[in-house]
């Protein structure tokens, strides 16, 4: 029998929690905010940047602190009214990550974080859009649950447990070669499970 998750993230789900999905992150999930640290971390003042599952913007918040032009994008309105209200100086578009509401070549960043691993999410489609929006020159950013660069017992059981939350772990590294790029990989922590990814356009 094929595994499958108990909960299912919906827009509608993303919509209900997002008043409380910071708070929700910060008890269950802290590494999602060393992830999104790390995908913060050095972006250049006067830069643009794009988060492609923003969420409720809290790596908007940070890259706007730092003197970016910030745009997010979500599917989902409750998460963008949060969004907009962190970082009220930024740009918010309601769309899929599958087929981003801009054009080609816009973004000196693109980034995600936590978002690109949920289950029966088409990771190659998401970093194809990421590309296609990226100047050449630019960068594509992730901090995500990830495929451990070496497979023990101990991930194989984790990563049976976390489909049961919705989540599955994409093999981020394999997925931009077959794209054309060689990432930069540094493990952020779990087993090698939670990683941050860099390439250049």
């Amino acid at each position: 029998m094929t595994q499958k998750p108990l909960l299912d993230w919906s827009t509608r789900t993303y919509d209900l929690v997002s008043l409380i999905y910071d708070l929700l992150l910060r008890l269950t999930f802290p590494m999602a905010a060393k992830a999104q640290r790390r995908v913060a971390h050095g972006l250049q003042p006067g830069s643009s940047i794009l988060d492609i599952a923003c969420g409720t913007g809290s790596v908007l918040a940070m890259a706007a602190k730092s003197g970016l032009d910030c745009y997010g994008n979500d599917l989902s309105p409750g998460m963008i009214r949060r969004a907009q209200r962190k970082v009220p100086t930024a740009t918010f578009r309601q769309g899929s990550f599958y087929e981003l509401p801009f054009s080609d070549n816009d973004f000196d960043y693109v980034i995600e974080t936590n978002a690109l691993s949920g289950y029966g999410v088409g990771t190659k489609i998401a970093l194809e859009e990421m590309l296609r929006v990226c100047k050449p020159g630019g960068h594509i950013r992730i901090g995500d649950y990830a495929k451990a660069p070496i497979e023990t017992t101990w991930t194989h059981l984790t990563e049976r447990a976390m489909i049961l939350f919705g989540d599955q772990a994409s093999d981020f590294a394999s997925l931009f070669e077959a794209l054309g790029y060689k990432p930069e990989v540094e493990i952020l922590g779990w087993g090698g499970m939670y990683q941050y990814l860099e390439i250049k356009k």
